[in-house]
């Protein structure tokens, strides 16, 4: 692909689960060189979630998303509300198989899915989220769209780094409450926590599973701090902006 243009599969509606091997199809050819995958930088993985139970695992399914014996089942459309196709960021296509990135914990699994049950479009646009900066920016085909403050993860409870996708514009039920208008859900989790007690439940299929979002808060001091459980806030007027610019499907990079 162009430099700064992804590849997104979303899942097509007749489609109401859909199969994820954790392992490449036998026709899979490994000494191949990708030739959908960009050649641009991509932010380094913090990986600090290796050594910590994986999810959705046997014991903490994750509502929409199933561990299973051969790899995942993910249900569509999402279990977000309202209910949103479900949308994976392209890593490699061959013949009748894509591989995907997931919405599992480590950060940036990938497996592979039929190329027939789903949509590929390409996009352009991306966030981009610098950790020691403490902003957001969105581009489009290398111009820049929006540049605005940004919360992150206290010390104890970091930002991961890494490639993302949204997967969800999920709209607040509580303007006002801690997560502000509007939250844009990611296929990524907190690498050090298990659980959000309590506080997820706008932004995750789980009332508690550790998701991470780009949100609101009712805290607009935080914004700019290192505050957060992990996840990046920004103020409610800049995230509503960023609802209407940024799709689901679009890549996230956080930096450090």
């Amino acid at each position: 692909l162009p430099i700064g243009s992804r590849e997104v599969a979303t899942v097509r509606p007749a489609v109401t689960q859909i199969e994820v091997s954790a392992t490449p199809p036998d026709a899979w050819d490994r000494s191949l060189t990708p030739v959908v995958t960009s050649d641009d930088p991509q932010p380094p993985r913090t990986a600090l979630d290796l050594g910590r139970v994986p999810l959705p695992s046997v014991d903490e399914q994750i509502i929409g998303r199933y561990l299973t014996a051969t790899g995942w089942v993910f249900t569509n459309p999402t279990a977000y509300q309202p209910p949103q196709p479900l949308v994976f960021g392209v890593v490699e296509r061959q013949g009748d198989w894509l591989e995907v990135q997931l919405p599992v914990r480590p950060n940036g699994t990938t497996g592979w899915i039929r190329a027939e049950d789903v949509d590929v479009t390409t996009t352009t646009r991306s966030v981009q989220i610098s950790l020691s900066d403490r902003r957001l920016r969105v581009m489009d085909a290398g111009v820049e769209l929006m540049a605005v403050p940004a919360g992150v993860g206290r010390p104890a409870t970091p930002t991961p780094t890494g490639t993302f996708t949204v997967t969800d514009v999920v709209p607040s039920t509580d303007p006002a409450g801690g997560y502000g208008p509007v939250a844009l859900a990611l296929d990524g989790y907190s690498e050090v926590m298990d659980a959000f007690p309590g506080e997820n439940a706008v932004a995750s299929p789980d009332a508690t599973a550790p998701v991470l979002a780009v949100h609101g808060t009712n805290r607009p001091a935080s914004v700019g701090a290192a505050q957060s459980n992990g996840c990046p806030r920004l103020f409610n007027d800049d995230v509503v902006e960023l609802a209407r610019l940024v799709p689901a499907g679009t890549p996230v990079q956080i930096w450090p």
